[in-house]
């Protein structure tokens, strides 16, 4: 979907080109697209290498990071954590 589809009226993000769908704005966090460079890379339940690996991501995956401490990027809605090293950012 296209950004010039989501509109803003009394809090509400209108996130169709129609006005049926839409969702509360301050139940969304700010996103950017990123690409997994490294084949194979350890998505972590926390931001440190002494974190457990939970998961692991192809090469060529889509991310969307939501917040970022130090070198690690915070991916998607769950607690899911990777390196900044492994992606691209789009």
């Amino acid at each position: 979907m296209a950004n010039d589809h989501i509109s803003a009226k009394n809090g509400w993000l209108n996130i169709s080109d129609t006005s049926e769908r839409g969702v509360l704005g301050n139940h969304t966090v700010k996103a950017t697209k990123a690409v997994v460079r490294v084949p194979g890379s350890a998505i972590r339940s926390g931001p440190d290498f002494s974190f457990p690996v939970v998961m692991n991501y192809q090469q060529g995956e889509e991310v969307f990071v939501c917040q970022t401490k130090g070198i690690w990027c915070h991916i998607g809605l769950h607690d899911l954590w990777l390196s900044s090293a492994d992606i691209s950012v789009q």
